[in-house]
């Protein structure tokens, strides 16, 4: 989604699923036999709640995260049936791992 707030067109998925191309971290969206992980399930999950091909002239709305840190990063999308998400993702370290939490928040 960070792609997207830079007004990037594309964002490519470079390994879909696990032992692909001489890879064998498990880094793909799907197990080798084919079933998803978690994080495909996410993906399909999100991309059809976003899904809209209805064209219209996307509205304002006025919102403020209260004394947001740096760490917080967030995108407004706006649906043709006036329907506003925001993406929220909020970036810390926790014993020298980076961690990420994500949410999408419907607000009509």
């Amino acid at each position: 989604m960070a792609q997207f707030k830079r007004g990037w067109s594309y964002t490519f998925i470079y390994q879909m699923v696990d032992n692909q191309g001489g890879d064998s971290a498990g880094f793909g969206l799907f197990h080798t036999n084919n079933t998803p992980k978690l994080g495909a399930t996410y993906i399909h999950n999100l991309t059809t709640i976003l899904a809209d091909n209805s064209s219209f002239t996307p509205g304002a709305l006025n919102y403020s995260i209260p004394s947001e840190p740096a760490t917080v990063h967030d995108l407004l999308l706006q649906k043709s049936n006036d329907t506003f998400y925001r993406k929220h993702a909020a970036r810390a370290a926790l014993f020298g791992v980076l961690c990420v939490c994500e949410s999408l928040l419907c607000l009509v």
